[in-house]
């Protein structure tokens, strides 16, 4: 029986870490371009082994203007990404740090819409060692 359940935990151990369905999540809203619902973004955020790993989910319509993507290395304020975009309903893009090259530390992601100033620190942070 013990041995039952001990095979039971490590499988369910390794589903709870390899799973994206665990990863946090954020949900922002955007001012509208125009008249309209506002645009809105799901950020999962989540470490796949020492690699921090943002994906972003349009959840609205349509982007009609480009949005800029930045991540950020927060301990010392240096961009290692930044990607203008214009997101199609439903549309999805993932971003994968690869820890060998962007080293350690707490990483931010922040959304820049082209269409208006947000007053925003970071959508979404993470630090995966």
């Amino acid at each position: 029986m013990f041995a039952r359940w001990k095979t039971f935990s490590a499988v369910a151990a390794i589903l709870f870490v390899a799973s994206p369905a665990f990863a946090e999540h954020v949900y922002v809203e955007l001012a509208s371009i125009e008249k309209g619902d506002p645009i809105a973004v799901n950020i999962a955020y989540e470490c796949i082994g020492e690699n921090p790993t943002f994906t972003l989910v349009n959840k609205g319509n349509d982007w009609a203007k480009v949005a800029s993507i930045e991540i950020v290395r927060i301990d010392d304020d240096m961009r290692i990404v930044r990607r203008s975009m214009r997101m199609k309903a439903g549309q999805k893009a993932t971003f994968r740090l690869p820890a060998k090259k962007v080293g350690q530390g707490e990483f931010g992601l922040i959304l820049r819409p082209s269409w208006y100033e947000r007053e925003v620190d970071y959508d979404a942070r993470i630090r995966c060692n």
